[in-house]
């Protein structure tokens, strides 16, 4: 059904398509990154916390002797170290990829069934999402220009 509605896009089938202003998608964009950059922050917390702590109690409980608990902690908790430095790398990627791919398309298109915003294909379809309301709000007035008096002397 996915393929379906990505199809409708492609075609030009859809209900409404726009293009964000420069200044409004520029601030839309500095603000997904920045939710995004926090996003990544927080996945590693939860996910690398608890295996640093894991690490350590594992590295202390299995050797018998004081130098080796140390031992057996230090390379535990270096592993761990590791693989959040990576995991970190990747999530930095993404976010420079995600923010990349949204400067490069500062348009929406909305169909029935998905919408493309941003270089993002999201399908909502047949699950508890959809489309609830639409509403065109109108444009702010376009600032008069006032024509000063010239003086003559």
């Amino acid at each position: 059904m996915a393929e379906r509605a990505f199809e409708a896009f492609r075609r030009g089938d859809v209900l409404v398509r726009w293009d964000y202003p420069p200044a409004m998608w520029d601030a839309y964009v500095a603000a997904e990154t920045r939710r995004s950059r926090r996003s990544v922050w927080i996945v590693l917390a939860i996910i690398f916390l608890p295996m640093l702590a894991m690490a350590a109690w594992i590295g202390y409980a299995v050797p018998e002797r004081p130098t080796q608990k140390l031992k057996a902690c230090a390379i535990a908790v270096s592993a761990v170290i590791a693989l959040a430095g990576v995991a970190r790398l990747l999530g930095q990627r993404f976010v420079r990829r995600r923010a990349t791919a949204m400067v490069a398309c500062p348009r929406a298109h909305v169909g029935l069934t998905a919408i493309y915003c941003g270089g993002t294909f999201n399908f909502w379809g047949s699950q508890l999402r959809a489309l609830q309301r639409v509403s065109i709000e109108p444009a702010p007035a376009p600032a008069s220009r006032s024509a000063s008096p010239s003086s003559s002397a």
